[in-house]
């Protein structure tokens, strides 16, 4: 592997592979004294990328920062909820361990899984709201109810 002109043995091969169109790849990479332990850590990681990837999807909808605060702390703990499901539909690719010993892990999610979550949480989002200003509202109008007073 080439980085910046130079040879890196340490960097796996299929690093600059880029995913097919309909997929997200993340990268998870671990170094722990035991190998097993740091692949497990270095999977995690990869599925955590994947996950905080779907947490901004949702986050940059919002454009204001106190809404965004609000947005965030649902996001937290539906993302968290979520999060199991999320972790059943990535898979490992492929698994790696450098000369140096890092554990290297690339984890694919299908593009398809990701758009629902992303209506799933905003699903959720949307109940909340209809939940504080009764169902049927329009979404921007209790965003602008909720910068101008707080509820």
């Amino acid at each position: 592997m080439y980085i910046h002109g130079q040879q890196n043995n340490n960097i796996p091969p299929w690093f600059n592979e880029l995913p097919p169109d309909d997929e997200i790849w993340r990268i998870g990479d671990a170094y722990l004294v035991n190998n097993r332990h740091s692949m497990n850590l270095a999977e995690i990681k990869a599925r955590a990328h994947i996950i905080s990837q779907i947490h901004i999807r949702i986050i940059s909808r919002a454009n204001d920062d106190e809404f965004k605060n609000l947005v965030n702390s649902l996001i937290n703990l539906i993302t968290i909820q979520a999060s199991f499901e999320i972790i059943n539909d990535t898979r490992i690719l492929r698994q790696w361990v450098s000369p140096d010993g890092v554990s290297w892990c690339l984890i694919a999610i299908k593009k398809s899984d990701v758009r629902k979550y992303t209506s799933i949480i905003a699903n959720i989002f949307d109940e909340y709201f209809d939940s504080i200003f009764g169902s049927g509202m329009d979404v921007n109008y209790q965003y602008e109810h909720y910068i101008h007073y707080g509820h």
